[in-house]
C-alpha cells in the first residue's frame, strides 16, 4: 500500500491527486470524488487520478486510520467497477 504524502498546502497546488492503491480509490469514488484518469503502471496495476479538492487529504486520511464508514455494497460495487476499468 503506498501511503501518500498529505502537506495540505503542496496538495492544494496540485491540479489532481494520484494513487495506485485499489481500495483507496474505490474509497475516494465512493464519497463523491472525481476520477478523472486512470494509467496503467505495471504488471497490471493502474494509477488513479482524482481532482483535487480541500476536502481530499483528510478523506486519504480517515481511510488510512480506519476511520470512514461507506455503504459495504456500494463500496464493493465500485471495487468491482474499477477493476473492469483497469482491465479493458
Amino acid at each position: 500500500m503506498d501511503f501518500p504524502k498529505l502537506n495540505k498546502s503542496d496538495k492544494m497546488k496540485e491540479k489532481c491527486y494520484c494513487t495506485s492503491d485499489l481500495s483507496l480509490a474505490a474509497y475516494l469514488r465512493v464519497k463523491g470524488f472525481h476520477l478523472s484518469g486512470i494509467r496503467r503502471i505495471s504488471n497490471g496495476r493502474a494509477s488513479f487520478e482524482f481532482e483535487n479538492s480541500r476536502d481530499l487529504p483528510d478523506q486519504v486520511l480517515q481511510f488510512i486510520n480506519g476511520q470512514c464508514l461507506v455503504p459495504p455494497l456500494t463500496y464493493w460495487e465500485t471495487v468491482k467497477s474499477l477493476k473492469a476499468m483497469i482491465n479493458n
